[in-house]
């Protein structure tokens, strides 16, 4: 199978990986790529801005666990996506990203050409683990298998691929079928054994599960079963195990009453997590992860940063985790439900305190009315913060709050990526009325593709959570306080349904219609109403 043109091969191949859906905003200098994609048969998605393009792709496969592709015009295209590229980066999520450049003979020529930049390679290096400008349109199946091979075999994260707009149309008559895929690797058979014996010594384990064993929580929970081990997840873990399980201590990992049980714990099985600062919302001088450290991580720099382990086991986390149960041979040595029983009353007593009392009465009617399986996409606003900890959210890949790159705007394009991903599964957003604004004109992308996505606005008038923070270092509040727009009159002009209930029974029939709608629901939860702090 062969292609036509520069940009026919880029699109057959994509198609060959795979690749069913690109999100982008054609441009003059990616013409001749769109001649390429209106012939195929992938899914073309318009957002109304290209930072929406990148996070509906990062949505799309944080959802369906399957690459995106974005595509973006030169120089302020690119720019403008690279927020959302830059969120995939952080929280290791495959994309890939087809940017136009400048033509070959104009690139760093500083001639003032139509959105010429001094380095657009250089920029997008920042925010990908490999970004290549092409030279050759005969290298392109080489250039995707090592895209892929990062997907699957490394920690997956955004690829670009630079093409000088006059390589576009040429001529380009090369094999678009997939290369072989590359297999996860593997764990080390004689750092499981050591971990194992470290295992079976251990009193009081603790298994931590990040972002990359996200998928791992039958796993975990049957090497915890053999040990005694309580489990602990990061925010990007949240439900990898049911937070209803016995076992479960839940992602807590900001609470003093976990950061002691870790300091405790004599042995902590870290797995897929890089225990960042955002990981605890703690500088991590300041952690202390038991007598002993055990870390399993599919990327070499993870096992070498921040924490010094006792044993290292590079591989994939769901292999490694099976592996470390077939070599435990030991009895459990620790009453692991007792601990994590204990350590939830511990944390939801930590969890009483007055200004977050309307939060946590919305959440709790979030438990009540959220549908089985849903995919809750979150912005960066107090609900989340709250909601990371104090929400208790029972099946995986469940809840995703854009935790360390912190970006605000993620919610609206996010939600929309993910229920093209995973069109049967219930999608929500929740978002900040300050953070909404950052992305709300994707909005009507959710209403031209009739997609029944509830977005709940937390209105507290302004960014609260920054007020707050300034209030708390005692500095004078700046910045903070907004005119909020009419969320009504916002939801009508964007073709969106709106409520804004006034009682918890009102909130839940709001939820269950705006889930079945024939388009988005705007539902406006204003901060100081009655029934959230009576």
């Amino acid at each position: 199978m062969s292609a036509k043109s520069c940009a026919d091969a880029i699109v057959g191949l994509m198609e060959s990986y795979g690749i069913d859906t690109i999100f982008g905003i054609p441009g003059v200098h990616t013409v001749a790529f769109y001649r390429g994609l209106a012939a195929s048969g992938l899914r073309h998605v318009t957002p109304r801005h290209e930072q929406g393009a990148s996070l509906m792709a990062y949505g799309y496969a944080l959802a369906s666990g399957r690459p995106a592709a974005c595509s973006v015009i030169t120089g302020p295209g690119l720019l403008n996506a690279t927020t959302g590229i830059g969120q995939a980066y952080s929280d290791s999520v495959p994309m890939l990203v087809v940017a136009a450049a400048n033509k070959s003979n104009e690139l760093a020529m500083g001639q003032g050409f139509l959105h010429e930049m001094p380095d657009q390679h250089d920029a997008a290096r920042t925010v990908t683990a490999f970004n290549h400008q092409l030279r050759a349109p005969e290298n392109l199946p080489e250039i995707f298998a090592q895209a892929f091979a990062r997907f699957d075999s490394s920690r997956p994260r955004p690829v670009g691929i630079e093409v000088p707009r006059d390589l576009f149309d040429t001529p380009c008559d090369i094999d678009i079928s997939a290369w072989p895929r590359t297999p996860k690797p593997a764990p080390d058979s004689a750092a499981i054994a050591e971990a194992a014996k470290l295992l079976s010594e251990a009193s009081a384990p603790v298994i931590l599960l990040g972002g990359g064993a996200k998928w791992c929580g039958p796993q975990a929970l049957e090497l915890a079963g053999k040990t005694g081990a309580m489990i602990v997840t990061t925010t990007a873990a949240k439900g990898a195990v049911p937070e209803t399980h016995a076992l479960s201590a839940g992602a807590t990992l900001e609470l003093q009453a976990t950061q002691k049980a870790l300091a405790d714990a004599d042995l902590v099985l870290a797995a897929g997590t890089e225990l960042a600062e955002t990981s605890f919302w703690a500088p991590t001088p300041e952690i202390r992860l038991g007598r002993r450290l055990i870390r399993v991580d599919i990327d070499p720099a993870q096992l070498v940063r921040s924490f010094r382990p006792d044993v290292s086991i590079l591989g994939d986390a769901k292999m490694s985790l099976e592996a470390l149960s077939r070599a435990f041979t030991g009895a459990p040595s620790a009453d692991g439900a007792g601990r994590a029983a204990r350590l939830r009353e511990e944390n939801l007593a930590g969890h009483e305190v007055p200004v977050t009392a309307n939060r946590r009465r919305m959440l709790d009617l979030l438990a009540q009315y959220l549908p089985e399986n849903c995919f809750v996409s979150l912005d960066s606003t107090q609900v989340a913060y709250t909601g990371a900890s104090y929400f208790r959210i029972d099946h995986p890949n469940g809840w995703h709050f854009p935790n360390g790159f912190g970006t605000l705007g993620t919610g609206v394009p996010t939600a929309i990526g993910a229920k093209l991903g995973v069109p049967d599964r219930p999608v929500m957003a929740i978002a900040g009325d300050g953070g909404l604004l950052f992305t709300a004109e994707e909005l009507i992308v959710a209403a031209e593709l009739r997609l029944p996505i509830p977005v709940v606005v937390w209105n507290n008038g302004g960014y609260g959570e920054i007020r707050d923070h300034m209030i708390g270092a005692g500095v004078q509040p700046l910045g903070t306080d907004l005119l909020v727009p009419d969320f009504s009159a916002l939801a009508k002009g964007y073709r969106c349904a709106y409520a804004c209930p006034e009682s918890g029974d009102a909130f839940g029939r709001a939820l269950g219609e705006a889930f079945t709608a024939a388009g988005p629901t705007l539902i406006e939860l204003r901060s100081d109403a009655a029934f959230l702090n009576g």
